[in-house]
């Protein structure tokens, strides 16, 4: 804050008779001294308070700061989660919690910012390093968090099973299959003695295009003609599910280790890039 400037200068004492020698006032030097505005001092209090219970307790604690300085919710969590009352927030407002482990930011971390109006979410070490992502204009994404927060668990996992060299993509033979299986619920058919080549002929007449077609178009083509079969096992066809579940160890295993630590680190910046948000950590350093 700048202090207010005074005017000091020569006073005379005004008389019609007799004129007076003037006062002298001497005028000391500016001075302009910047305090913190409410919004900082209440990060400092959160970050403090942040890392002493990590300190004490090795578990998480999160506050939500508004744009005033205001504390608009706050809670310790275990040594995993925490959370804040996101009916709470407010357009603009910073959130901020603890990371027992130096991990950047998680899939909920990103998905709580994502799916609210705040600001920024930051997280924090024991040591005073950080992981934030900020908007850079405002964001909410519409679909809510459970959704969200799924779909970039799935896009995490899916980059460790590439970095894995465990496939996970769906492929044309995959596809293929695919409408084997609907041959045998709708024909009755023997799914070991259709060839591909009959599998790709019987799709023609029903202008699905086995050989040439976009796979992305084609497996969502086969799976509005099956959608009937696959009610009970929608996720029966999505490769990508399976192999994570079936990698699940492996997944989790890796995680654990420094490629694994570097692969987060991507990650968060993957999706800083796909939302266009601002990533900035120390944790590398």
């Amino acid at each position: 804050m700048i202090n207010r400037i005074n005017f000091c200068g020569n006073i005379y004492q005004i008389n019609n008779t007799q004129r007076q020698n003037p006062i002298k006032q001497t005028i000391g030097e500016d001075t302009f001294t910047r305090s913190k505005s409410a919004q900082e001092s209440a990060i400092e209090y959160a970050k403090n308070k942040i890392i002493e219970t990590l300190k004490q307790n090795q578990t998480e604690y999160a506050v939500a700061i508004d744009q005033n300085g205001t504390i608009l919710d706050e809670s310790e969590g275990d040594n995993k989660h925490c959370s804040v009352n996101t009916r709470k927030l407010t357009p603009n407002c910073k959130l901020i919690h603890g990371h027992p482990v130096s991990y950047p930011l998680s899939s909920g971390d990103i998905s709580v910012l994502l799916s609210t109006d705040a600001e920024s979410q930051e997280a924090i070490t024991i040591d005073g390093k950080y992981s934030r992502l900020t908007k850079k204009h405002p964001l909410k994404i519409d679909d809510g968090y459970s959704k969200l927060y799924s779909e970039l668990e799935k896009q995490l996992c899916i980059k460790v099973l590439k970095k894995l060299g465990i496939p996970c993509e769906t492929t044309r033979e995959d596809l293929i299959d695919m409408y084997k299986d609907f041959m045998v619920n709708t024909m009755g058919r023997n799914k070991e003695e259709i060839e591909d080549e009959e599998a790709i002929n019987s799709a023609k007449s029903l202008d699905i295009d086995l050989e040439n077609a976009d796979i992305k178009s084609l497996s969502k083509q086969l799976k509005n003609l099956m959608s009937f079969y696959i009610l009970m096992n929608p996720m029966k066809y999505d490769k990508e599910h399976n192999a994570i579940i079936q990698n699940l160890d492996k997944i989790n295993q890796y995680f654990e280790t420094p490629e694994g630590l570097e692969t987060r680190h991507e990650f968060v910046q993957d999706i800083a890039d796909q939302y266009d948000l601002i990533y900035e950590t120390d944790l590398f350093d």
